[in-house]
C-alpha cells in the first residue's frame, strides 16, 4: 500500500493498538479482530495494511528496535562526558523498554514458536550486539580489558541489561524485593561498568587488576550501550 500520510497514520494506529494487545492478552493469544477493534478500524483495513499478526509484530520489531537505538545514541550526547559514565544510556535503555512492554511481550512469545521470525529479531539482536561491540573495541584502544572479546562480551552485555529488563518490568521481579527506576539503573551501570572499564595491573605488580574510576578521561562513546 502507498506510504501517504494517512496510511502511516493508520499503520501507527494499528501499532499502537498491538502494543496495548500483545501486552494485555500475549502474542499467541492476540487476534487480528482484537487489535483492530482497539485502534478503532476495520479489520479489512487492517489487512490491507498486514497479512497478518506476524507481519505486524515485524515491523513492532523494527521500530522498537530503532528506538532504542536512537533513545541511547541521543542519552549518549546529552549525558556527562565520563567515558564509562554510561548511566543516562542505561537508563534511556530501562525507560524505552518498559514503555514498549506490548513489543517485549510479542517478540518473546513469536520468537519462541515462529522460525523466521526468530531469525529475523536475531539479526535485529545483532545490530545491537555489533554497536555495543564497536564501543568495546574503542575501549580496547584505551587499554581497558584487553582480554575481553568484543563480540562475546557485547552479547552478554546485551542480554544480561534486555532479561532485567523483562524479568523485572514484565514479569514484575521478586515479590519481596523493592527497587526503584534509580536502583535498577544503578545496578546495570555499575555491573556494565566494572565489565569493560579496567585495566591489567603492571608487569610484575602483584596487585588485582585495577577499575578505572568513572571520571577517567576518554570520549564519550554512544556506540557503548545496546539497542
Amino acid at each position: 500500500m502507498a506510504r501517504t500520510k494517512r496510511g502511516l497514520a493508520t499503520r501507527a494506529a494499528f501499532r499502537d493498538a498491538a502494543r496495548t494487545v500483545f501486552a494485555r492478552d500475549g502474542y499467541l493469544n492476540a487476534r487480528l479482530v482484537d487489535i483492530a477493534e482497539e485502534a478503532e478500524r476495520s479489520p479489512g483495513l487492517l489487512y490491507q495494511h498486514y497479512d497478518g499478526k506476524a507481519e505486524l509484530l515485524a515491523d513492532l520489531a523494527d521500530n522498537f528496535s530503532e528506538e532504542l537505538r536512537e533513545a541511547v545514541k541521543q542519552a549518549g550526547r546529552t549525558g556527562p562526558r565520563a567515558p564509562v559514565d554510561l548511566r543516562p544510556q542505561i537508563q534511556a535503555f530501562w525507560l524505552t523498554y518498559r514503555r514498549r512492554m506490548g513489543e517485549v511481550v510479542g517478540i518473546t512469545q513469536a520468537a519462541a514458536v515462529d522460525p523466521e521470525f526468530r531469525q529475523r529479531w536475531k539479526e535485529l539482536q545483532r545490530e545491537s550486539t555489533d554497536m555495543v561491540a564497536r564501543g568495546i573495541r574503542h575501549a580496547q584502544e584505551e587499554g581497558f580489558c584487553p582480554t575481553v572479546d568484543p563480540i562475546l562480551a557485547a552479547s552478554a552485555l546485551t542480554l544480561m541489561v534486555e532479561n532485567f529488563c523483562a524479568f523485572w518490568q514484565h514479569q514484575g521481579g521478586f515479590d519481596d524485593v523493592q527497587m526503584t527506576d534509580d536502583q535498577a539503573v544503578d545496578t546495570l551501570y555499575e555491573l556494565w561498568r566494572h565489565a569493560i572499564y579496567w585495566k591489567p595491573a603492571p608487569t610484575g605488580d602483584a596487585t588485582a587488576d585495577s577499575l578505572i574510576p568513572a571520571a577517567a578521561s576518554l570520549s564519550t562513546d554512544s556506540d557503548s550501550m545496546p539497542a
